[in-house]
């Protein structure tokens, strides 16, 4: 679902995202003149996973009493 293949140039493309990491096989592209079709052997696309920056949000209190305690924890992902 990431890959498009344009019939005009033949140029088969895309940008996979970490929903698609994995392998998708069994990749056909063909070509036909009305009467012969001619196609490539199978192929396999394998998507590798990267590094992703991690993801730190979250809304810590800006101030606080003296002596009470203080605490903040932020979301991570």
């Amino acid at each position: 679902t990431w890959a498009s293949f344009n019939v005009a140039t033949g140029l088969l493309n895309g940008t996979p995202t970490n929903a698609d990491v994995g392998t998708t096989s069994g990749i056909v592209i063909s070509v036909n003149d009305g009467t012969v079709t001619t196609a490539l052997s199978a192929f396999s696309i394998s998507v590798a996973n990267t590094n992703d920056a991690p993801v730190i949000s979250g809304s810590p209190a800006t101030s606080v009493n003296e002596d009470s305690v203080y605490s903040f924890t932020p979301s991570v992902s």
